[in-house]
């Protein structure tokens, strides 16, 4: 077990070696060829650092899986962010801070297409009736069967 971190720094220094880093580093690349790639790693079933030569393509395809998709979060939030408490804890921030939270503003496409550009969406520029709106979305058919006991 490691011993608790001394200072937030200590924190962020721990988290960069590890969230930033890139696949394998210059100074493991032992030989490159316009053939062949031979590197250092560290074998952990005896836990000696071995050289490894592989093919130039098979070196580029695994060296590629270390690549992120678009989008891709590497970071999730933690802690008092954690979307499990962050409702919670977050009220309990703002009281010892003496503090309210902005109210989530909302914004009307509706209203805004109106105001912006006189169209109304809501209204079928053929016919000009109002469209049907949406009520109620119903829940997925293997939703959590608890739905609708929640009334």
């Amino acid at each position: 077990m490691q011993p608790p971190f001394q200072n937030p720094d200590h924190v962020i220094q721990y988290l960069g070696r590890y969230s930033h880093r890139v696949a394998i580093t210059n100074s493991r690349i032992i030989t490159l060829s316009d053939s062949q790639v031979s590197f250092s790693y560290l074998d952990y079933r005896d836990k000696k650092e071995k050289i490894m030569t592989l093919s130039l393509e098979d070196f580029i395809d695994r060296f590629l899986q270390h690549i992120l998709p678009d989008h891709f979060m590497k970071i999730r939030h933690f802690g008092f962010l954690s979307n499990k408490v962050k409702n919670h804890i977050l009220q309990i921030i703002l009281q010892c801070l003496n503090a309210t939270r902005n109210p989530k503003q909302v914004f009307d496409i509706l209203s805004y297409f109106v105001e912006r550009f006189d169209i109304h969406l809501n209204v079928c520029q053929q016919c000009l009736k109002v469209k049907s709106s949406t009520s109620e979305i119903l829940p997925k058919a293997r939703s959590d069967p608890n739905h609708f006991n929640k009334n």
